[in-house]
């Protein structure tokens, strides 16, 4: 069924929803109440994708659409395509779509990152096809935390036996060659990304998000170029929130503002 905006306002969504504000109110976004909620970390992936007007992106685990909007929101004429594997999270993320204005420029759609790209081509989805592609892939691997007893946001948060290889393996086949890669994920988890991206992109930048001054990395933005061979560089990285728990200037520009993040 293909629907009109005015649709949006009158179809019932499937499941309870809540309609969130990003980029200080320039997106409204319909969530689930139970599920994967996405939050900051979308945004500011997003925010770093080097993204250019009239450019094709591919976010992979795309949820209910909100980082792949949040970029379209802030370049103007991408195309971009999310895919995930929740059917109605996919749906949430068309009307999010819908909602918003960008229907034209975004296709989201069902499909299972561990198949095959011929699999995956009756979806459109193309080897070599994407100028940048991204994602926020799952935080845990099965045996660190214990699942939610939400099915969907379970496989939301877990990693399942491939891990990080399977993604980056995904990605690396859709991006176009020199094309740039851009994870965020746990700090915890850098060293397992680097060692998916080896051998598949090469000048990787770092970028840590830290809560706080005083406060390690919780969470690195990990970007690297399909087929470079150039060495990996560690960035100072940014603070996210001042001492009294307030953002930082840095964060409002970001997830208030909506610039864009240069690395």
């Amino acid at each position: 069924m293909t629907l009109s905006r005015q649709d949006t306002a009158t179809i019932p969504v499937p499941g309870a929803s809540t309609d969130d504000a990003f980029l200080g109110g320039k997106l409204h976004c319909l969530q689930p109440v139970k599920g994967f909620r996405a939050g900051i970390d979308a945004v500011f992936l997003a925010a770093v994708v080097p993204a250019r007007p009239g450019q094709t992106t591919l976010e992979a685990g795309s949820g209910t659409g909100i980082a792949s909007l949040c970029l379209v929101a802030g370049v103007k004429n991408l195309n971009i395509v999310g895919i995930d594997f929740n059917s109605e999270s996919v749906e949430l993320a068309r009307r999010n779509a819908l909602r918003n204005g960008f229907e034209d420029q975004s296709q989201f759609v069902v499909g299972d990152l561990s198949k095959s790209l011929t699999d995956l081509e009756k979806n459109g989805i193309v080897e070599n096809l994407y100028d940048h592609v991204f994602a926020n892939p799952p935080y845990f691997a099965e045996k660190e935390a214990q699942a939610s007893p939400d099915a969907g946001k379970a496989k939301a948060n877990m990693m399942g036996g491939e891990g990080l290889d399977k993604w980056l393996k995904f990605l690396t086949a859709v991006v176009k060659p020199r094309g740039t890669i851009t994870i965020i994920h746990r700090a915890e988890a850098l060293y397992s990304l680097t060692q998916a991206f080896d051998g598949r992109a090469g000048g990787l930048k770092i970028f840590p998000l830290f809560p706080k001054a005083d406060m390690p990395a919780s969470r690195v933005i990990v970007q690297g170029v399909k087929g470079s061979r150039a060495q990996m560089t560690l960035l100072p990285g940014q603070v996210m929130h001042e001492a009294d728990g307030s953002f930082t200037p840095f964060a409002q520009a970001i997830l208030r503002d909506g610039e864009r993040l240069k690395i």
